[in-house]
């Protein structure tokens, strides 16, 4: 079984940087970690945002946000350099781990470089092949994610902003692989990527909370190795002192074989020689175990610094995440709080200006009900002077049936002028609602109130002030219903004469039937009854614009008399259909 880990490095500073330019290039001390007869650069190497310089970073890093259309927030990170390691060992059962021909080794490289290809923002990717160690591949990667814009004055937004964010590549990580951490996500996706893609057996390595273990920078690795291989040149010379001593032990039994009386005496000296020999290689095996158990007391003591170094990274990464989120949660709410305070006093102001308007309207109202009070007083008294006039005119002609056929035909023009004046009403209702579209409720109730009133659907005011729906305009109702029963008086007292009138016409009719001598009376009447309608037109023309509408509905009375006249079985108090 094989392992896959990644180790991640967040590029805080620009020195990280060029530092990893001189040993991508083996300048100065780096060119010591080239491996003994191996050519300097040996291996792949690629920059996406200068193809022409693979191995310069700093450059690199410098025109990333230009080159991919992004940019740092202040004290950002500059980037993260992510190291994808599997077992040398996978490497070494298709060849040498160092062979550019090993196909492992450029399968690896391409699984790596594919790997990261969802994250937008990779700048460049190498793998080494002139060091001791192989199995790693170096990807540096300014991560760009989008960040919404502010919220404007008008509550639109503009278009998503990119940034280099290290913090959110680690959220990504977190959100794809479900782990706690986005470190610990990346370890089991790349394991994942890299059974599926280059060999099942490849597994990922054990969490850093199950063994306690921590992974070791470079130099570190460097110096363990070259102890652990001084030990075990050290060893090795030991082992190989004491091969030539047992040849030269077997050469002597050879040569005392040959002599039998030599043996004995040399057979003790032999013995002792072997005895010290013994002692010496086990002084050798104590000396080994003693610098094997030195080195892991060394490895383990590393291993907890840099355990506690990550654990001091990631509670400082996350502090720092929170704190971003704290302060855009901060702002956000100082916004909202501001809008929310504009919106008030805008509703404030709209709400006075409604109530100002309202009490002008219900003045308004108030004094055209008044007006209507008055004017219909003044009406009355001129209808009861015409009514008294009508009615001498009525008894000069009770028995002329020229007249009865002139009465009709001004019954007939009284119904045209009623039909005209129920137009002018629709027209200047109109009129009213186009003026006061924020009193629409009160001269709808209105309206519904005074169509009830007229169609006798409340017979009095306590009905009247019961219904719910005509609650906002029921002062003005009251009125209109007092001066309903007022008409209603006056259409009963009307019809009241009208009936004694048509009486009267009988009669007259009788006499004209009696005898045709009173046709030169009727004419002295006719003549009387022309003079009284002549009289009738100049009182007209004297009258106002608002006398003649009163007048007009004096008129509309006496047509609703002869309605109700018509239709007995309707009580009077049921009102009048309009």
């Amino acid at each position: 079984m094989f392992r896959a880990s990644v180790g991640v490095k967040v590029i805080h500073t620009k020195g990280y940087v060029r530092t990893q330019v001189r040993h991508a290039l083996r300048e100065g001390d780096a060119s010591a970690s080239v491996r003994h007869g191996a050519v300097p650069m040996a291996g792949w190497a690629c920059n996406a945002v200068l193809p022409n310089r693979p191995r310069d970073y700093d450059a690199a890093f410098k025109a990333a946000p230009k080159h991919f259309g992004a940019r740092y927030r202040k004290g950002a990170p500059l980037g993260v350099n992510l190291q994808f390691n599997v077992s040398p060992d996978w490497i070494r059962e298709a060849g040498d781990l160092h062979d550019e021909r090993n196909e492992r080794n450029e399968r690896l490289y391409r699984a790596a470089l594919a790997f990261v290809q969802d994250i937008k923002g990779v700048v460049a990717a190498r793998m080494d092949l002139d060091e001791e160690g192989g199995g790693v591949v170096d990807i540096y990667v300014a991560p760009i994610f989008p960040r919404t814009s502010r919220l404007r004055k008008d509550g639109s937004r503009g278009s998503d902003i990119l940034e280099i964010s290290v913090s959110k590549l680690n959220a990504f990580w977190r959100k794809q692989s479900g782990e706690r951490t986005g470190y610990s996500g990346l370890q089991t996706l790349w394991s994942a990527y890299c059974a599926k893609n280059l060999d099942p057996r490849i597994q990922r390595g054990d969490r850093k909370s199950e063994t306690g273990r921590e992974h070791l920078e470079v130099p570190q690795i460097k110096a363990a190795y070259a102890a652990a291989d001084a030990k075990t040149a050290e060893a090795e010379a030991i082992m190989k002192q004491a091969l030539q001593d047992k040849a030269e032990v077997e050469e002597e039994r050879r040569r005392i074989a040959e002599d039998a009386q030599k043996i004995k005496a040399r057979a003790q000296e032999v013995e002792r020689e072997q005895n010290l020999l013994r002692a010496e290689i086990q002084m050798s095996e104590d000396a080994y175990e003693v610098a094997e158990a030195g080195l892991k007391n060394t490895e383990t003591k590393l291993t907890e610094r840099q355990r506690r170094l990550d654990e001091e990274d990631e509670c400082l990464t996350t502090a720092r995440h929170e704190l971003a989120s704290t302060e855009a949660q901060l702002r956000r709410d100082q916004k909202e709080l501001a809008e929310k305070k504009q919106k008030l006093k805008v509703e404030e102001e709209r709400l006075a200006r409604e109530r100002t308007e309202h009490a002008t309207k219900i003045r308004e109202a108030d004094q055209f009900i008044d007006n209507l009070r008055a004017d219909l007083e003044r009406e009355q008294s001129d209808v009861r002077k015409l009514r008294n006039e009508l009615t001498s005119a009525r008894a000069a002609v009770d028995r002329d049936r020229q007249q009865l056929e002139t009465t009709k035909a001004e019954v007939a023009r009284e119904h045209v002028t009623i039909i005209a004046a129920k137009k002018a009403i629709a027209q200047e209702r109109e009129r009213v609602d186009q003026r006061s579209n924020a009193q629409a409720r009160w001269a709808g109730a209105l309206e519904m109130g005074i169509d009830r009133i007229f169609r006798g659907q409340i017979p009095s005011k306590d009905v009247l002030k019961k219904q719910v729906e005509l609650q906002p305009a029921i002062d003005p109702l009251l009125i209109v219903f007092d001066r309903f029963l007022e008409l209603h008086q006056i259409a009963a007292h009307t019809l009241a004469e009208q009936s004694a009138a048509k009486r009267k016409l009988q009669e007259a009719k009788q006499l004209l039937a009696n005898s045709a001598a009173g046709e030169a009376q009727v004419e002295k009447k006719m003549e009387i009854l022309s003079n009284a309608l002549d009289r009738i037109g100049q009182i007209q023309q004297h009258l106002s614009r608002d006398s003649q509408q009163k007048f007009t509905e004096a008129q509309i009375g006496f047509e609703q008399a002869k309605i109700i006249r018509r239709r007995p079985d309707k009580k009077p108090s049921q009102g009048v259909e309009m």
